[in-house]
């Protein structure tokens, strides 16, 4: 049986735009030429940076002994029909370049996508912010396994039949198996009325476009994707 190889060199931030789009995006011949699957060399400036990111694209996993298929970031665009990109590459804890591809849509008059178009964060803010909550852990200032509720100061997880057996701990919220409802969060337009951090904890309409977080399941029972773990951590 062949096994899986994972391989992480450096972390990208992209955000994608996938708006409605009325034609397919072509990449200009010869201006992102797609690399072979010879090893590729080790960049040593910002420019050899950005050609290997925008010409060697390959699938999260790699089969060991085969050659990994590279891909180029024009024509990915072109096949999720995403007109417009943007990418920021972090290495060694730095920011190493940002780049904006393509445009809002694939409008002629659209307007071009840049390192200051905002896109929504959505999901990648989950692992920054595992992180920041396991930091905390890691200095002794959080429990894993303690009630939340004795780290939240101006917000409280209203109390539940469910939390009599179970309490909603660290642990449970980063495992996503701590009972809780909402599943996502859509977000708000830019002409809209952004809610605050508590009245979006309680659902608070018709100013929030979200239900109460509230304990729906016995915590440590069964899994089920939930995001209020992010917000818990800007209320500790």
């Amino acid at each position: 049986m062949k096994r899986l190889v994972l391989k992480i060199s450096l972390i990208v931030l992209l955000g994608v735009n996938l708006s409605s789009c009325t034609k397919t995006l072509v990449p200009k011949k010869n201006t992102m030429p797609i690399l072979t699957n010879e090893k590729l060399p080790m960049y040593q400036s910002e420019q050899q940076s950005i050609k290997k990111v925008e010409n060697a694209l390959r699938e999260s996993v790699v089969i060991e002994g085969e050659n990994p298929q590279h891909m180029n970031l024009l024509e990915r665009m072109a096949h999720y029909d995403a007109p417009g990109v943007s990418i920021a590459v972090i290495n060694d804890g730095k920011l190493a370049w940002a780049k904006g591809y393509g445009a809002f849509t694939n409008s002629s008059d659209s307007k071009p996508v840049d390192t200051n178009t905002l896109f929504q964060a959505g999901s990648i803010s989950k692992s920054l912010n595992a992180i920041g909550a396991l930091l905390l852990v890691q200095q002794g200032k959080i429990s894993l396994d303690e009630d939340v509720n004795q780290y939240l100061k101006s917000w409280k997880i209203p109390a539940h039949k469910f939390t009599k057996d179970g309490k909603v701990n660290l642990r449970r919220l980063l495992s996503h198996n701590a009972g809780i409802s909402v599943h996502g969060f859509p977000g708000y337009n830019i002409d809209q009325k952004i809610p605050s951090l508590v009245e979006i904890l309680d659902g608070k309409k018709p100013v929030v476009n979200t239900d109460p977080i509230r304990v729906i399941t016995q915590p440590g029972k069964e899994s089920r994707v939930a995001q209020p773990l992010f917000n818990f951590l800007l209320k500790m």
